[in-house]
């Protein structure tokens, strides 16, 4: 090999450091297409590249253009990772949020029900069913009196004038 510093330098150009999601990306995007080159001369002439076809290769590799592409077609990954991964992540706290809304429901339900199964809940029960019925009891009354007295009104309006026992007119 020509250039024994090729192997180092790609890594080194693509990486800038151990938090350099973008940059370690690219270096996995050069080990596929490093792997699809020799795969690629194994598979047309049935033997191992020549020193010279890697060292052609590298050179290629090493290019500031090739470098940019490397690293374009990384944030392109990296950023469709993140989308992914942030979309799931929003989709798990909308179902959580759903889930809390249910179970704020459902426990509102449960206490009621709750509340409704001790005495004090049947005796709420009981004292606003008897206070329903006494009141529907009274109005029945008033309607009834309401209409006793209109009777008594009419009677004496027709004994007042004279008209209670006249034979009708045929």
């Amino acid at each position: 090999m020509a250039n024994g510093n090729a192997y180092n330098q790609i890594y080194n150009r693509l990486v800038n450091g151990n938090n350099d999601a973008v940059g370690m990306f690219a270096y996995a995007i050069y080990k596929q297409q490093k792997i699809a080159f020799l795969e690629s001369i194994r598979n047309t002439r049935n033997n191992e590249p020549t020193s010279e076809e890697i060292d052609a290769f590298h050179r290629t590799s090493m290019l500031e253009l090739t470098i940019n592409g490397y690293r374009e077609q990384a944030e392109a990954l990296v950023t469709a990772f993140l989308n992914e991964a942030l979309n799931e992540k929003i989709e798990q706290i909308q179902d959580a949020a759903k889930e809390s809304v249910i179970i704020s429901h459902l426990n509102d339900i449960k206490l009621q029900v709750t509340e409704k199964r001790t005495l004090k809940g049947w005796l709420a029960d009981v004292g606003s069913t008897v206070i329903v019925n006494i009141l529907t009891i009274a109005l029945i009354g008033f309607i009834m009196f309401g209409y006793n007295q209109y009777s008594v009104l009419n009677q004496k309006t027709e004994h007042a004038v004279g008209l209670e026992n006249q034979p009708s007119q045929k």
